[in-house]
């Protein structure tokens, strides 16, 4: 399997914030009365230089959760190509969802703790009045 450099991702990501931008201009068209098929034109172009790009990304990655992701990991110098950088996304995400398990497990077992707490209050109660009527 063949290696991709993670710039490419740079380049992917940036596609995302296209639109971003494209609606950033949108407004300053109407401040500066720009015709809009200049936008729509701009915008396409730049959708178009990036579309060759993005075929190297896997389809169940190509989301701006995960191409942020690749990118923070490759400017943190973290990862060298798209491989390892998916590797490294995935073990993350897993071991977040490990973590989300076990702190849900962690509160469902607090909250048995506070419903055995509050029943031993009750049955101490309970001992104790049965106390002073036998002494």
């Amino acid at each position: 399997m063949f290696t991709i450099p993670v710039i490419i991702i740079v380049k992917i990501l940036s596609s995302f914030f296209i639109n971003i931008k494209y609606k950033s201009n949108l407004k300053k068209a109407d401040e500066l009365e720009i015709p809009l098929n200049q936008l729509l034109s701009e915008r396409n172009s730049m959708c178009h230089a990036i579309k060759n790009e993005i075929a190297y990304v896997p389809k169940t990655y190509r989301y701006s959760q995960a191409l942020t992701y690749f990118v923070e990991m490759y400017e943190q110098q973290r990862v060298d190509t798209l491989k390892e950088a998916i590797n490294c996304y995935v073990n993350d995400k897993h071991q977040a969802e490990l973590l989300y398990t076990i702190e849900e497990n962690v509160n469902h077992v607090l909250e048995y703790l506070s419903g055995i707490s509050e029943m031993t209050v009750s049955v101490n109660s309970n001992l104790e009045s049965l106390n002073k009527k036998i002494w």
